[in-house]
């Protein structure tokens, strides 16, 4: 009599929050504590969620928070009925995780600076992209200005990142997100139709209160210019 046949072994699905953050250092808090909110949910991640957390780089004519196709249609604001949800901006700097927040500041309204996360209880943190025109922008929650790289001349180096209304049409409002995947990624300036300066933080350090400035866009990885940016649903 033959043998029974072996029965192969069952390989096990890992979970859809492991696998999918598989790639993350392990220095990455905010990843990890991403990780950990996705475990929370017991669930697959959806095909417009997990666009919303890579944060795709072609982001013409959607608003990213709302998950809405990139064909939609451009407006000059965001309905408020298709905002589901807020991005916020963490930096990649060591140590406990900072975001990107708008602060008061004694030169201008409103600066873009570092402080430690609380993005789920602090306007100040979350953001709403939206494009006005063809161009990216993004506003704050809190002010309802948008994030601005001011450069009165075409010399973007060190130019300060502050808040400035929505409605102005010099390019000094204008960005465009470098995705790398899993959510991490440069913002570059369109100021002045440049695309060589991003959003840095200065000297790549981790310290609360910093005023983020533009920067040359270097090689992926460098901590000054790499943030991470994720959609929190609302609803």
């Amino acid at each position: 009599m033959h043998g029974r046949a072996k029965r192969r072994p069952v390989s096990q699905t890992p979970h859809p929050c492991t696998a999918r953050f598989r790639a993350v250092p392990a220095r990455s808090a905010l990843l990890q504590s991403a990780v950990a909110r996705c475990k929370q949910e017991a669930r697959p991640a959806t095909r417009v969620e997990r666009k919303a957390i890579r944060f795709p780089r072609k982001l013409a004519g959607l608003v990213l928070a709302a998950g809405m196709a990139a064909s939609a249609t451009a407006t000059t604001a965001v309905p408020a009925k298709a905002v589901t949800g807020y991005i916020f901006f963490g930096t990649d700097t060591p140590g406990p995780p900072m975001c990107l927040e708008a602060d008061p500041a004694p030169d201008f309204r409103y600066r873009v600076t570092t402080q430690p996360c609380n993005h789920q209880n602090n306007p100040a943190q979350q953001w709403t992209e939206y494009t006005d025109g063809g161009f990216t922008k993004i506003r704050n929650n809190a002010v309802g200005w948008c994030m601005d790289a001011h450069v009165p001349t075409p010399t973007l180096a060190n130019a300060p990142v502050i808040l400035w209304d929505c409605s102005a049409t010099f390019s000094d409002d204008r960005w465009e997100w470098d995705g790398t995947g899993l959510g991490f990624g440069t913002l570059h300036s369109r100021a002045w139709n440049s695309n060589g300066y991003c959003l840095s933080v200065p000297g790549g350090q981790n310290l609360p209160g910093l005023w983020t400035q533009l920067k040359a866009c270097t090689s992926t990885g460098d901590p000054a210019t790499t943030l991470i940016s994720l959609l929190v649903p609302t609803s």
